[in-house]
């Protein structure tokens, strides 16, 4: 073992704080992941694949930990393919499962095709707007809501917008999941960001905080692509109107064309067009995804 594993000493720090969300093996183009009870091997070689399996078999032995079952994830295949493989455990038991981060609850699902329904990286932003005083949340790019549930958890009032409605029924689960009734004052909304961010600024809505995490790449029903470092400059200069004074607004990718300056740069041109300023503020990195592994994101204050 090596330090690209957690020890023993952070996987109780995990487990106090309730949660059984994170990563336990990090290197560039290879990680694994804890999702409860189930750990996901994500690797771009799939000839590392029996080596890392005998590893973390290796780990879980020394530090007591004892995992379910073992997926596999390749990361090369393209959004839509099939991802999750069982390398170890009882193909018989449910493919979805429940999961926790800092005492929330949320489902897994090793059944869904390119992502299981939950992002680790994204864990110390979830935190931050969690600690922010309760207000309303404009959640854009929503998938299963998890900084929604976050959020709700915590008495603000949550609009999520995605696309998929199967994403946003899944997010409804989670809502449940964590005694919150997803209904007003929580609105799901299966729509374009762009036209939703578009209406709500000609109406002159306002929110306390604003969460932009599109995907990298996409393509709509009607074969509109999608991609992030071409959207991401419009999407800052709609969302900067509708943050409050005071408000938050987040900027998050996972594309590895953008990183943090290149994120702060279309949040100045947005703020300079809509007469406005902001303040960054720094947010922790997760202690278990290395900062070139995982979300670029900047957190901004907006006046």
């Amino acid at each position: 073992m090596n330090d690209r594993w957690i020890d023993a000493e952070a996987l109780a720090r995990f487990a106090a704080e309730g949660t059984t969300l994170h990563r336990i093996y990090s290197e560039p183009g290879t990680w694994i992941e804890r999702c409860g009870d189930d750990l996901l091997l994500c690797v771009r070689r799939t000839d590392e694949v029996p080596v890392l399996q005998r590893e973390t078999a290796e780990w879980a032995a020394a530090i007591g930990f004892a995992p379910t079952r073992l997926f596999v994830k390749a990361l090369q295949q393209q959004p839509g393919g099939e991802k999750y493989v069982l390398l170890a455990g009882d193909a018989a038991l449910p493919l979805d499962s429940v999961a926790t981060e800092g005492g929330l609850r949320y489902r897994i699902d090793f059944a869904a095709g390119y992502s299981n329904g939950f992002f680790i990286d994204q864990r110390e932003n979830r935190r931050f707007l969690r600690g922010l005083p309760p207000g309303r949340l404009l959640n854009c790019f929503a998938y299963t809501s998890s900084f929604s549930v976050a959020a709700a958890a915590a008495g603000w009032e949550t609009t999520s917008i995605d696309l998929s409605k199967r994403a946003l029924d899944w997010a409804r689960a989670n809502f449940r999941l964590n005694g919150l009734a997803p209904e007003a004052p929580h609105r799901f909304w299966p729509d374009d960001v762009r036209d939703v961010l578009r209406r709500q600024g000609n109406r002159g809505e306002k929110f306390n905080a604003v969460i932009l995490d599109p995907p990298t790449f996409s393509r709509t029903k009607q074969g509109k692509v999608f991609r992030v470092e071409d959207e991401m400059p419009l999407l800052a200069k709609q969302a900067f109107p509708l943050v409050e004074p005071g408000g938050h607004l987040l900027l998050s990718t996972n594309c590895e064309r953008l990183a943090p300056d290149d994120l702060l740069a279309f949040a100045d041109s947005a703020a300079r067009e809509s007469g406005r300023t902001f303040a960054r503020v720094e947010v922790p990195l997760p202690s278990d995804v290395p900062a070139d592994q995982g979300a670029q994101s900047v957190w901004l204050r907006v006046s």
